[in-house]
């Protein structure tokens, strides 16, 4: 049995700051002088102090993130910053409090999460709040004046392999994927098995399928889509996710096993009658 490790990168333009951002005004004045490490060695902050805002530390995202080994990418169409290494990414949006980390090797997104303010742009400069750092696997220590950043132990998902046949990914991940008629002709892409527990096959289309056991959403979609229903799909109860009319995620379950099915383009409603069958 042959298997392999997948690594991807990612996909977003490098960019200067805009002349918007670097004329903005200076940065809050910071509580104190603090300094900052990352595994005990200490930040080149370039001037760019960290400073609180309604009791929330926030930094320099590039300057923390590089030391952690991410690049730090202007993204003006999204309105925010791409931080990514070859393994996860994190797409932020000024003034947006939601934060997640995106696999760059696997169909899967952590649930949103909080940390008190979206990032903020000082004077050509990106903050964002300390414990955002968390999702990338650090822990952060704030002291009377020093703000330390230190790995976790077990930062990084479980890895995702593949597998060069779906019937090698079925004996590896301990059960089959149903031969549903929708699946039928359908030339497979890739096969992979993640953490051990998690079956994925890609198909040519651009139709994705995860199966797993539990009742747990299995996609990795955290997208929040515009239209969601629930619909009867071949005697079971699917939900539906899109917008525009069109379908882009389907997650179901049987008590047992838990089923997404996920397209890289939207699909009529439709295109589920008898998919399942």
């Amino acid at each position: 049995m042959k298997y392999h490790q997948m690594m991807l990168t990612a996909a977003c333009a490098v960019s200067m700051m805009p002349a918007a951002l670097a004329a903005a005004p200076i940065a809050p004045a910071p509580v104190s002088a603090s300094a900052v490490t990352v595994e005990g060695t200490a930040v080149d902050l370039g001037g760019a102090a960290p400073y609180q805002e309604n009791g929330v530390w926030m930094v320099p995202l590039r300057a923390v993130a590089g030391p952690m080994g991410y690049e730090v990418t202007w993204c003006p169409e999204d309105n925010g910053v791409l931080v990514a290494d070859e393994a996860v990414k994190m797409n932020l949006t000024y003034g947006v409090d939601s934060y997640a980390r995106a696999s760059q090797t696997a169909l899967g997104m952590t649930a949103p999460q909080s940390y008190g303010a979206g990032p903020e742009a000082w004077a050509g400069v990106t903050y964002v709040p300390a414990g955002m750092f968390s999702l990338l696997g650090y822990t952060v220590e704030e002291g009377e004046d020093t703000l330390a950043f230190t790995q976790e132990q077990a930062q990084l998902p479980n890895p995702m392999v593949a597998w060069d046949t779906l019937e090698e990914a079925e004996e590896a991940v301990g059960f089959a994927l149903p031969d549903w008629k929708g699946l039928e002709g359908r030339e497979i892409q890739e096969v992979f098995v993640i953490g051990g527990e998690l079956l994925e096959v890609r198909y040519e289309d651009g139709l994705t399928c995860r199966m797993a056991r539990g009742t747990q959403d299995v996609s990795g979609d955290y997208q929040v889509y515009a239209e969601e229903t629930t619909r009867t799909v071949d005697g079971r109860d699917v939900t539906l996710k899109g917008e525009d009319g069109t379908v882009s995620l389907a997650v179901w379950n049987d008590g047992t096993y838990t089923w997404s099915l996920s397209w890289a383009e939207g699909v009529a409603p439709e295109t589920l009658e008898g998919f399942l069958a």
